[in-house]
């Protein structure tokens, strides 16, 4: 139904702008589908509407006695009610110029405010999206931030982009995400709104950004505007980095000292903070291994800690061959921990969980959990540092249970145990680049069922897990934990390793023999326990979850026909069942 709408002289050209805001996809980007729905109908019982422009040649909108300030940008649009953030007044002000400014299509097109010259003939209309078109990639660096950008850009190398479709504006539809950016055609980047809801340069108008000028061949490579993964602090670390890693070939790991280690620590520390953060994690591992070795820990393996010494030097010196480099570098160079971004709804299969402890301090519990849609693993920890006083106790056996059994994660505050244990369907949830799922309370958590050997069966008739890797691979991209189940019939052999304190798992059925095993830590003693126990007995078939650690596969949960079996924990009373 049509309003009378009450407007001062000019209004019609100043609400014709806002014409292409008037869409439902777009408004609720703004705010959500409720207050959208909400201002309909509002909008459509108001009584009085009235239009005037302010001394800024801004449109004013007043419905029923509340003003709203009409920007172009329209997240910076002003009400007179106390809301801080978009609301419903707003999108009623835009219903109710677009309704006016559709009414008004004979009108002469409005002047600029900025526009303070007399004009005797009409000006051009600006060529649409101009700003987007002429996006320089140097300036959207440095506004959205290092870290931000970077892990933008890797994202984009990952396979994510946009597909656009044009109308009143430009929507950039998020492959990966039910996320849609919206750039009007004049001002297009500094006016464009993300459904995300963030103000300013969020990851997904950067995505699209990157998205656009890639599909019109306008990303060029030209100074200032160059898409490196490596910056100049990152060149200029490279050369001392390597120089580190010749020096301990020289004089050999056994006459390596503190000196060596905490060297390692600190090149770890500067390679992660100019965006090195594969070249970083290697680097702490070679410290780890150090450390080891000086403390002829068990845990050390010589072929592993000079795979990891081999595997950097190549690296790097492939970085310094190939610094500009399209193709080569996205295979070499990965970030740290990458931001996480959020998915609407996905389902995923519980495969068990396991404790851990490292050596510099942490513990935790972690959780694996399959999706169908991405058909990957990914992983939901728990952890906390064990070195401050109060939190001394916090790898020990039981605490660790505690963080299994304690019923606080995502919204309906379930437990870990549940979680690894269950058929899920997830909504809201966020996860990053490395299959990390986070434990926001914004995530919920639907169980449909228990996990099962059924489930497995299933899954691995469809192909979905690949047999573990054989050999070493120097530049594969750090992956999600990779995972490979087992089915088995009989423990072929168990037997425990005093001098490398190490339990050796030979699994078996009707086709073939398959090795596993665990090292001993305090953490991984009732596992170890339970599984020399069930040796002896009888052992139903079932399947053995199994992830690669240190080089070496290691079971980390046991399904059977009805449920998951968590042999790393135990009940309250102590006792561990295979059901």
């Amino acid at each position: 139904m049509g309003h009378q709408i009450q407007a001062g002289e000019g209004c019609g050209a100043a609400a014709r702008l806002f014409l292409p805001y008037a869409q439902e996809e777009f408004l609720v980007t703004l705010a959500n589908k409720g207050l959208y729905k909400r201002a309909v109908k509002d909008y459509d019982a108001a009584q009085e509407c009235s239009l005037a422009l302010s001394d800024g040649q801004q449109l004013a909108v007043t419905i029923d006695g509340v003003t709203v300030q009409l920007d172009e940008n329209l997240a910076k649009s002003r009400c007179s009610c106390p809301s801080k953030t978009v609301c419903k007044h707003v999108l009623m002000a835009v219903l109710c110029a677009a309704e006016y400014g559709a009414a008004q299509q004979e009108e002469p097109a409005a002047k600029p405010a900025s526009d303070t010259a007399a004009c005797t003939e009409a000006e051009p209309e600006p060529e649409p999206y101009l700003e987007l078109r002429q996006a320089d990639v140097a300036s959207l660096r440095k506004q959205a931030g290092k870290r931000l950008f970077e892990d933008t850009l890797r994202l984009v190398q990952a396979g994510w982009t946009a597909t656009f479709t044009e109308g009143e504006m430009l929507a950039a539809t998020i492959n990966t995400e039910a996320v849609t950016v919206y750039f009007p055609k004049q001002e297009s980047l500094s006016h464009a709104v993300c459904k995300c809801g963030q103000q300013g340069l969020c990851k997904h108008k950067l995505i699209a950004v990157l998205s656009y000028l890639a599909q019109n061949g306008l990303l060029k490579e030209s100074e200032g505007q160059s898409v490196s993964l490596l910056s100049e602090d990152a060149l200029a670390l490279l050369p001392k980095a390597d120089q580190y890693l010749i020096s301990l070939f020289e004089k050999g790991l056994l006459y390596c000292g503190e000196s060596d280690i905490e060297q390692a620590i600190q090149l770890s520390l500067r390679l992660d903070s100019v965006g090195l953060g594969n070249l970083s994690r290697l680097m702490r591992s070679v410290a780890t291994d150090l450390e080891h070795l000086l403390q002829k820990h068990a845990a050390f393996r010589s072929e592993t800690a000079f795979a990891t010494l081999s595997r950097l030097h190549n690296t790097i010196s492939l970085l310094q061959k190939y610094p500009q480099d399209k193709e080569k570098l996205p295979a070499l160079v990965e970030g740290g921990r990458s931001d996480y971004y959020t998915t609407p709804v996905g389902n995923f299969i519980g495969l068990g969980a396991y404790p851990w402890q490292t050596r510099s301090g942490y513990c935790g519990v972690t959780a694996l959990l399959y999706s169908r849609e991405k058909q990957q693993v990914y992983t939901y920890t728990a952890s906390m540092a064990d070195f401050y006083e109060n939190t001394a106790q916090a790898s020990s056996t039981w605490s660790l249970y505690h963080q299994f059994s304690r019923a606080d994660h995502w919204a309906e505050g379930l437990s870990i145990q549940t979680i690894a244990g269950s058929c899920l369907t997830l909504r809201n949830f966020k996860s990053n680049l490395q299959g990390r799922l986070s434990s926001t309370k914004q995530t919920s958590c639907t169980i449909t069922g228990p996990s099962n050997g059924g489930l497995l069966e299933e899954l691995e008739k469809d192909g979905i897990f690949s047999a573990p890797e054989e050999g070493y691979t120097y530049f594969r991209r750090r992956q999600p934990e990779r995972v490979y189940p087992f089915f088995t019939t009989h423990l072929a052999q168990t037997s425990f390793d005093k001098s490398e304190q190490v339990l050796r798992l030979l699994l078996e059925n009707e086709r073939e023999q398959f090795s596993c095993s665990i090292l001993y830590k305090e953490c991984n003693q009732w596992a170890i326990q339970f599984l020399e126990r069930l040796a002896r007995g009888k052992l139903p078939p079932c399947w053995f979850i199994c992830i690669k650690q240190q080089g070496e596969m290691t079971p980390v949960s046991i399904i059977t026909e009805n449920a998951v079996n968590h042999f790393y924990f135990v009940d309250q009373n102590g006792v561990n069942r295979l059901v």
